[in-house]
């Protein structure tokens, strides 16, 4: 047995991020189980859309409607079985998120990256109801996952580039907040030493396959009149008033909520600090998460000044 091998069966339960995880998203299934909660109105919508495949729902993309397919149709129309991808999803989200940890630093960081994720206040709620968030946050883990990747290989391989554009695509037939992750993206290519490893051709195969994957759902658009394109427009609120800075102050308060009160205050004043953002190798890791951290916030509090945002619309701020 290698040095390796006998480390991993050395390691405490305690230690363990694969045990804890695991034994905290069980208790979540159980809690689910022996919950007598009964669907939310979102919740409801989401399972009647299920009963239709289709690529396109009134006011979502359509994954969500596919999942709860999926769970129901293996374990019934229970409230618990309808909700039950959500723990797992998390689950996943966090398991990507260590894997990035362990890739971009180390294992003990990555143990608590990945415990850290399960433990945000938002998240324990996010667990025991189903949204387009929980899925949402899946697959942007999954796209830092993929990302790190390309940044810390020098072979440039076409699958991770690949595997990239599926969840940037599947993330947006979650939830077209996922359109953020691109932006991030496009923002890193101002920064030469991001460029040089992101602009590959092989982001060419990237962006094709997140088109791909979403092209279903924009055809379905066109058919229906561009109805969830309309209803993401109407959330917007931008016929009312402009420049709230009430709602501006409210919507910064819920962060503290979703987030954790510490771990919010910590992004903001790591980020605001000058020697984050500066282009050189040994923070290019941390430049590279604080543009896709920052920039789904910085829109999101924007909108919240001119007009209106929900607690919730920053979610992909926080992987």
């Amino acid at each position: 047995m290698t040095q390796e091998n006998n480390n991993i069966t050395a390691t405490p339960l305690w230690r363990s991020f694969w045990a804890i995880a695991g034994a905290l998203t069980f208790l979540r299934i159980i809690t689910l189980g022996l919950s007598s909660a009964e669907l939310g109105p979102d919740e409801a919508q989401y399972w009647y859309w299920s009963r239709d495949i289709d690529f396109g729902y009134y006011s979502k993309p359509p994954l969500i409607a596919w999942l709860i397919a999926a769970t129901t149709d293996l374990f019934g129309n229970a409230p618990w079985a309808v909700r039950l991808s959500a723990p797992l999803l998390h689950f996943g989200a966090a398991s990507f998120l260590y894997f990035t940890a362990k890739n971009l630093f180390s294992k003990q960081i990555a143990f608590w990256v990945g415990l850290g994720w399960l433990t945000v206040p938002g998240i324990i709620l996010s667990s025991f109801v189903i949204t387009t968030d929980a899925l949402l946050l899946f697959f942007w883990s999954g796209a830092i996952y993929f990302l790190s990747r390309i940044f810390t290989s020098d072979q440039h391989r076409a699958t991770n580039f690949a595997a990239l554009g599926a969840m940037i695509g599947l993330g947006l037939l979650s939830k077209y907040a996922m359109i953020y992750f691109p932006v991030a993206l496009s923002l890193m290519m101002i920064v030469p030493s991001l460029r040089q490893r992101f602009l590959r051709p092989q982001i060419a195969l990237t962006a094709f396959i997140a088109f791909a994957l979403l092209l279903p759902n924009i055809i379905w658009n066109g058919l229906n009149e561009f109805q969830t394109l309309s209803h993401t427009a109407d959330n917007a609120n931008w016929g009312t008033s402009m420049f709230k800075p009430l709602s501006l102050l409210g919507f910064l308060a819920e962060q503290f909520a979703v987030f954790g009160i510490i771990p919010f205050a910590a992004l903001i004043y790591i980020a605001a600090k000058r020697s984050a953002w500066r282009d050189t190798a040994s923070s290019n890791k941390a430049l590279m998460l604080f543009i896709l951290a920052l920039t789904p916030l910085t829109v999101v509090t924007l909108q919240a000044f001119l007009s209106r945002a929900h607690a919730n619309w920053a979610a992909s701020a926080y992987p």
